[in-house]
């Protein structure tokens, strides 16, 4: 059967055994990245029908099972037990400018995406409220996020403010001061002064936070809030339109303290 054929049964009468053999081409093609979009897809629109009373219960879920497993290689990160070695390393290195000690240390205590970190604008900054608000289109998921900001976050930010107050971004580049400074840098000061080649990216330190915060026992739902996740649950994503700002206040503070007890 191929897709089009499935795609023209009504949806009472799709099967999970027609799905899937549908699907095996790809798979014997290689295409698992493209299965799992499917999976995905059609998951949706079986929780759609489901909501909608059109068919009891979805028969493709967890569907994406049946096939072999897409290997993603994970980006590099070290246990949040290391994190003092890291923050040790990051403060007596002699070689590493002072802004870009600050860009990673912002990176760290927000959980931001080195991009994000990297494109910090003044005027998203409410420090009255304590809050950083990334715009949609700086944002992986085009989706507005705030981020509930801590003591020390707010520190990082006064003694930047020393080399970028009056400028439009928070970290200026080294050549156009106007700009922002290169969201490679934080990946090369790792690599090239911290030693941490092949064992931590700028990226990776949003997963130290992660495993941390899990294991802590903080709410999964809260911590991938922190993360700018979206919610892998689609049907109660599409009912949920909470951020839980205010939950990840208190996670927010434990983190940064974790952070500062960890030197």
């Amino acid at each position: 059967m191929s897709l089009n054929n499935l795609g023209a049964l009504p949806i009472s009468e799709i099967s999970r055994r027609d799905a899937i053999e549908t699907l095996r081409p790809l798979e014997s093609e290689g295409k698992l990245s493209t299965i799992k979009r499917i999976c995905q897809s059609l998951n949706q629109i079986m929780e759609y029908a489901v909501a909608s009373d059109v068919i009891a219960a979805n028969p493709l879920t967890k569907m994406i099972n049946s096939f072999e497993k897409h290997q993603v290689e994970n980006m590099p990160t070290i246990r949040p037990e290391l994190l003092g070695d890291f923050l040790s390393r990051l403060e007596q290195n002699e070689n590493i400018q002072d802004k870009t000690k600050l860009l990673l240390l912002w990176q760290l205590h927000t959980i931001a995406r080195p991009k994000e970190a990297a494109r910090t604008r003044w005027k998203d900054i409410d420090l009255k409220n304590r809050c950083w608000t990334i715009p949609a289109e700086e944002m992986k998921r085009r989706r507005e996020h705030r981020v509930p900001l801590t003591e020390q976050a707010i520190t990082v930010l006064e003694r930047i403010r020393i080399q970028s107050g009056g400028k439009e971004f928070v970290f200026p580049g080294e050549r156009n001061p106007q700009s922002h400074i290169s969201i490679y840098t934080a990946n090369a000061a790792l690599k090239r002064s911290l030693g941490f080649k092949d064992e931590l990216v700028a990226h990776g330190l949003r997963a130290i936070a992660s495993t941390a915060l899990h294991e802590q026992g903080f709410d999964t739902l809260h911590i991938e809030a922190c993360l700018s996740h979206m919610d892998k649950n689609t049907t109660r994503a599409s009912y949920n339109r909470s951020d839980f700002f205010e939950q990840r206040k208190e996670i927010m503070s434990w983190w940064s303290l974790y952070i500062v007890n960890s030197i």
